[in-house]
């Protein structure tokens, strides 16, 4: 009898994104069939720069090796043919000879052997809890580092950038300013832009400014007592897998599209 042949999933955008990706790899290892994962457009390669695609940072590769994920690359035919079906998936809401895009309207447990999408699905995180909590932990075992600590217990991730979800609900941190004047606390701002969060803090004097690699600003999430996320991916999966805290501040946005996968009594949800 023929083996079935894996099935796979498509890594791409950055490493939040990712991080939802191997939710869906998860699900489908341990649910339906064996799995690897293709990272061919997570990389700088001929094809990549054939479309112009920004090509970040990749964190995911020290994950991968720590949970001994399987990987594989295609040829560009390959690729271009998995695009292809995959976009006409994504429009038509159906899968295309066994090519798959993850879609809200469709069946979120069915995987065909090929498997596009963003996977930020509240009903879908849900479901499949285990394995965000899973992920979590794993997470955090991989980018944790005592040598990389907030000075201060309390961390404000300001995500600006080509962030359009920070666009979007800039408001969110007026609340969290607020909050900030309450309890008067020294606290380290997390920032892809020193300047532009100066400003925005600029009435309190008990505040350090961290601007490092991706890497080391994630390590320092991970070491917050308290943290205040930006609303984006980066945020929610640094919560996701903080072990250990006093309280998470959410944006409402963020949890009302991903919602959260440990108990709520920590957890505080601000407009």
């Amino acid at each position: 009898m023929k083996e079935k042949e894996k099935a796979i999933v498509y890594l791409q955008g950055g490493f939040g994104n990712t991080l939802f990706q191997l939710v869906a790899y998860l699900t489908i290892s341990n649910q339906i069939q064996s799995c690897y994962l293709v990272t061919d457009l997570t990389k700088k390669n001929l094809f990549t720069k054939i479309l112009g695609w920004k090509i970040h940072d990749n964190m995911y590769p020290d994950l991968l090796n720590f949970m001994k994920i399987e990987t594989k690359s295609l040829n560009l035919i390959q690729i271009f043919t998995h695009l292809i079906l995959g976009k006409i998936s994504k429009v038509s809401k159906r899968s295309l000879f066994g090519v798959y895009f993850f879609s809200d309207e469709l069946n979120t447990t069915l995987f065909e052997n090929v498997n596009f999408g963003y996977y930020q699905s509240k009903n879908f995180l849900h479901s499949n809890r285990l394995y965000v909590v899973e992920l979590g932990k794993n997470i955090y075992h991989t980018y944790r580092n005592d040598k990389i600590k907030l000075k201060t217990g309390i961390a404000v991730h300001i995500r600006l950038g080509d962030s359009i979800w920070a666009k979007k609900h800039s408001g969110y941190y007026e609340n969290v300013i607020s909050i900030l004047k309450q309890t008067n606390e020294p606290f380290t701002v997390i920032t892809d832009s020193i300047a532009d969060a100066k400003i925005l803090f600029e009435k309190f004097e008990n505040v350090e400014y961290q601007c490092n690699s991706a890497k080391h600003d994630f390590s320092l999430m991970l070491s917050a007592n308290t943290l205040f996320m930006a609303p984006s991916t980066f945020s929610y999966w640094a919560g996701v897998a903080l072990q250990s805290y006093e309280k998470i501040y959410m944006p409402r946005y963020l949890y009302d599209k991903l919602g959260f996968p440990h108990k709520h009594d920590k957890l505080l949800i601000l407009d």
